[in-house]
């Protein structure tokens, strides 16, 4: 993550054409995007309301896991 340019960020989505626009993704995001002080975030499309979209620091110990699952 460190390794990263500022602007890049690695995205993986989950997507569903038969849902309503905004309702159809999931992301786990890696990257600075819009909060400096987060490299990493996932997110319920849409992201707002509150709730929507979780903040977090990737440590730098690799490698890592990411699951969707109920």
């Amino acid at each position: 993550m460190d390794a990263f340019d500022p602007n890049v960020v690695l995205g993986l989505s989950t997507w569903d054409d038969n849902a309503p626009p905004n309702y159809r993704e999931i992301d786990i995001e890696f990257g600075r995007m819009d909060h400096p002080a987060y490299n990493a975030q996932y997110v319920l499309q849409p992201w707002q309301p509150a709730g929507q979209r979780l903040l977090w620091v990737m440590p730098k110990a690799a490698p890592s896991t990411h699951l969707l699952g109920s």
